[in-house]
């Protein structure tokens, strides 16, 4: 928990830096390479976080493969952390500007749980009413998940919607439950 807190925190910086200097969208696009960099060749981050590794070497191979390539902020921004004995968390950093990113652009994600996928147009009426809902741009990630039966349930930040079949006949055995037999 503590180094999503760090991770949040040099992520700030970096997004108030990079908007101050108007180069935040440059910086989201080479920080989000970096990170895809990371995930495809984990050998990237295993140098860089190795003790054995002298600073000043790391250091230099940032550089040379990073400054033909992007903004200086990007550069200096990869040279901090690496100062800082931080680059460990790079993960979880670019994890957290992209949620930033994704904020600033009044985007928000909802994962969409349904037994069965969703034709096209149930696609496009759910994103419209949980864009008119939210008033932000509603990304949906869609999941199948038999256990819904029918329906849909919608995780929306830390809301449910629960529109499944089975939270429906739930609700109608608690009524029946409760009603007055005459």
């Amino acid at each position: 928990m503590r180094e999503i807190s760090v991770a949040f925190k040099y992520a700030r910086a970096l997004f108030e830096a990079s908007d101050e200097q108007g180069s935040l969208d440059r910086v989201s696009l080479e920080l989000s390479g970096v990170g895809k960099l990371e995930e495809a060749d984990p050998a990237f981050l295993r140098f860089l976080v190795s003790p054995r590794v002298p600073t000043e070497h790391k250091l230099e191979f940032l550089r040379a493969v990073f400054a033909p390539r992007v903004a200086p902020m990007t550069l200096h921004f990869l040279e901090l952390l690496i100062h800082k004995k931080r680059i460990t968390i790079l993960p979880e950093i670019v994890d957290a500007f992209d949620k930033l990113m994704e904020e600033h652009r009044n985007v928000l994600r909802a994962q969409v749980f349904t037994a069965v996928p969703l034709s096209p147009d149930a696609e496009g009426r759910l994103k419209s009413g949980l864009d008119r809902l939210t008033g932000k741009n509603v990304v949906l990630e869609k999941r199948i998940d038999p256990y819904v039966l029918g329906g849909v349930v919608v995780h929306l930040g830390n809301r449910i919607l629960d529109g499944s079949l089975r939270n429906g006949l739930r609700i109608l055995s608690e009524t029946l439950h409760r009603a007055e037999v005459n």
